[in-house]
């Protein structure tokens, strides 16, 4: 369990702002290096970006981008609060499908799997393992259920988003 006393010295020691998003991503990203596991991150809502526009964490995290539609535009809580529910939920289903645009601007399967908690840990690592890349709701965003979801591999050029 990681103590505030460990995060006070290793902020003295790196040299680093105290601001907590970045030494909790800093001190992520240098276990992660040392220990090489997988991380990944399911997002729901604005509230789960960055608001100061640090974004470490995106980059070194297999990335989904989850579109809770079948919330009112309004309702930020539910919005919020759905993507841990869906991760939770994708266990009793197998692997949500992965989808990319190729040179036509067509969507094609990629023979791959998205993340979720059916996704196994290798493919996890591999999806860790790609910089600038986040996967985003294609298909399912009307429906609360993972199984008949799937997500496009897209560039995470956005704020994380």
């Amino acid at each position: 369990m990681l103590k505030e006393a460990d995060l006070v010295a290793y902020t003295e020691a790196k040299r680093i702002p105290t601001l907590t998003s970045y030494i909790i991503s800093q001190y992520t990203i240098d276990v992660q290096n040392e220990f090489a596991f997988a991380l990944e991150q399911h997002k729901s809502s604005l509230l789960s970006g960055s608001l100061n526009g640090y974004n470490m964490m995106d980059m070194v995290s297999a990335l989904q981008d989850l579109k809770p539609w079948y919330y009112s535009f309004w309702d930020v809580a539910n919005k919020h609060g759905a993507s841990a529910k869906w991760y939770f939920w994708s266990k009793s289903f197998p692997a949500t499908l992965e989808y990319k645009r190729n040179l036509l601007g067509q969507i094609v399967y990629t023979g791959k799997v998205a993340a979720s908690a059916s996704t196994s840990d290798a493919r996890i690592k591999e999806m860790t393992g790609m910089n600038m890349t986040k996967w985003s709701h294609y298909e399912g965003t009307y429906t609360c259920s993972p199984t008949d979801d799937s997500f496009e591999q897209v560039l995470n050029l956005e704020d994380g988003n």
